[in-house]
């Protein structure tokens, strides 16, 4: 555990501690049960969005020891931008997650809500493609789901000439299912994703 997760889980345990301390002074005080209840409720969400921010400024030495903080599943790869990367974890069999951290130095941070944007579009081959833009860099992202004949491979690649990386599940069937991903560097609007099949 590193000093930055030690000391959010102290604060984090004493402000579990207040609240419920707060919650028996409340209602032990407080005669109407409406005005209690909001209250305690207001405190829940207080202490939550003061959780988020801490979490959200903890540094960490690599990408996978956030991963490992955030039990996000195995780790598939790390794809590393100029001022973030990107981690690639499995969930399932074939459910992949994406992660984006910042680079703060030369340590990791998460990013917070309102630090990442997303936007949607589609391949030449119609499957979509979720681009991944982290605020205040020129760094991009891409992933998506595709599927490619058993028989034969799957080339997926971009308008800027990046090959994308692909992890392939096999699933019994006549198609197997093709999880891809690439950094992208800063994109225009006329990017565009083209697929390729061949053996």
């Amino acid at each position: 555990m590193t000093e930055g997760e030690h000391m959010y889980n102290i604060v984090t345990l004493l402000a579990w501690a207040t609240l419920i301390m707060g919650m028996f002074i409340v209602r032990k005080r407080v005669k109407k049960k409406a005005f209690g209840v909001a209250v305690m409720v207001l405190a829940f969400i207080v202490i939550g969005v003061f959780s988020l921010k801490i979490n959200h400024s903890l540094l960490y030495d690599t990408p996978e020891d956030v991963m490992r903080y955030l039990f996000r599943g195995e780790i598939v790869d790390t794809v590393e931008g100029q001022d973030s990367c990107c981690v690639v974890t499995r969930k399932g069999n074939s459910n992949y997650e994406v992660t984006l951290l910042r680079k703060v130095e030369n340590k990791y941070r998460l990013l917070g809500g309102t630090e990442k944007r997303h936007e949607t579009i589609n391949a030449d081959s119609g499957e979509f493609i979720v681009i991944l833009s982290v605020d205040g860099t020129t760094d991009q992202y891409a992933y998506g789901v595709f599927f490619e004949p058993a028989d034969s491979g799957i080339e997926i690649k971009d308008t800027n000439g990046t090959v994308f990386k692909k992890v392939v599940t096999e699933t019994g069937y006549p198609q197997n299912s093709v999880f891809a991903y690439a950094y992208i560097g800063q994109v225009e609007d006329n990017y565009g994703v083209y697929v390729t099949y061949g053996p």
